[in-house]
């Protein structure tokens, strides 16, 4: 560093000050001029900017420790909202973890009991499947048997009611017969009670026959009833 006889530096060394201090105000290129002219160091010196620096530097720091202050609190301030987000976070992380690992858990259980419900679905369609085409051709058995009792019903329905009118007329005739000859034979000696109890063994005898037949129909018709009522009872079960 060259001077000149005031103690100021030469135009090589202001200049070279110059474009290192560029923009800064006139008191802080004054006063790293005077740190420069303290040290002697010259411009052509390697160090020479970064000395420059340092000295600027040093002067920065002195002329500002309340905004230096200012900015480390702001910094700090900065800095723990960051870490109580960054927490926040982490809580909301782990939170979100534990969640996951109960769905999760949640989802194999559930998965479980639908392969259970899937195998019992399967073991149950066969059983079902076969009940219910047995239980088709019961009925379909069960309404041929309707349709082939229903002439014979009406067959009986009609016997019967030919047997009660013939029983009727049996009766009008042995009434009108006992009017005009007496009792029958068979029924002289005896009270009025006696007749009556005489005619209704008549109607008796008279019925029996209409009632073999239809014992005779029942037990024809019996096993299938009774597979078909048994075929039921066991599809209720």
């Amino acid at each position: 560093m060259t001077l000149n006889s005031k103690g100021k530096l030469d135009p090589e060394s202001e200049a070279s000050l110059e474009r290192a201090l560029e923009g800064k105000p006139p008191e802080v290129k004054a006063r790293v001029r005077n740190i420069a002219l303290k040290r002697g160091i010259h411009v052509k010196d390697p160090l020479w900017e970064i000395i420059i620096a340092l000295d600027l530097l040093a002067v920065l720091i002195e002329d500002s420790p309340e905004r230096w202050e200012t900015t480390f609190a702001e910094f700090q301030s900065e800095l723990d909202a960051w870490a109580t987000s960054n927490l926040n976070l982490l809580k909301a992380l782990a939170e979100q973890t534990h969640n996951l690992a109960v769905l999760s858990q949640s989802s194999e259980q559930f998965s479980g009991t639908l392969d259970e419900l899937t195998a019992a679905y399967n073991a149950l369609v066969d059983p079902l499947q076969n009940a219910t085409e047995s239980l088709e051709q019961m009925l379909s058995g069960w309404e041929k048997v309707k349709r082939e009792s229903l002439p014979q019903i009406d067959q009986l329905r009609d016997s019967v009611d030919k047997q009660r009118q013939q029983i009727v007329g049996l009766t009008k005739a042995v009434q009108e017969l006992q009017r005009s000859m007496g009792r029958p034979a068979f029924l002289r000696g005896t009270s009025w009670k006696g007749a009556v109890v005489a005619v209704a063994a008549i109607y008796a005898i008279a019925f029996s026959g209409v009632s073999l037949v239809t014992l005779g129909l029942y037990l024809r018709d019996r096993p299938l009833l009774i597979e078909t009522h048994q075929e039921i009872q066991r599809l209720l079960e």
